[in-house]
């Protein structure tokens, strides 16, 4: 179908953190199945932003730092994009509940310690 939907910042930071429930109803009128890809920004310990590129029909997550993808992160954001998932289902706002896979591609290193919020831009632009 080709749609892509942008996730805005704050929910794509509440899905990464853990904290979307009890206070915020965070992508529930969202039928993603709807959808062939979501991408969004997260801004990593409030410091940092990182390129999240969702794919429902695969369950995949492609997640991309451009001062590198550690493994502890990727763990981190799979897990938590799960636990958001079931979450999701459980309250009805989604029809089923997805699995996800946080997947790593090949890309450069940034070289300085200011323009991952440009370069995160120019990657999702690429996509």
């Amino acid at each position: 179908n080709g749609k892509v939907f942008v996730v805005d910042v704050a929910a794509m930071n509440r899905i990464c953190n853990g904290v979307y429930y009890n206070d915020a109803k965070v992508l529930t009128k969202l039928d993603i199945a709807k959808y062939e890809t979501l991408i969004g920004a997260y801004h990593s310990n409030g410091n940092h932003w990182v390129l999240l590129v969702v794919e429902p029909k695969f369950g995949n997550i492609t997640y991309i730092d451009l001062s590198g993808e550690s493994e502890r992160c990727c763990s981190l954001i799979e897990k938590r994009w799960n636990v958001f998932s079931k979450h999701q289902f459980l309250c009805g706002y989604w029809d089923k509940q997805y699995s996800w896979k946080v997947q790593k591609k090949s890309h450069s290193i940034q070289r300085d310690e200011c323009s991952c919020g440009i370069l995160v831009m120019k990657f999702a632009e690429c996509i």
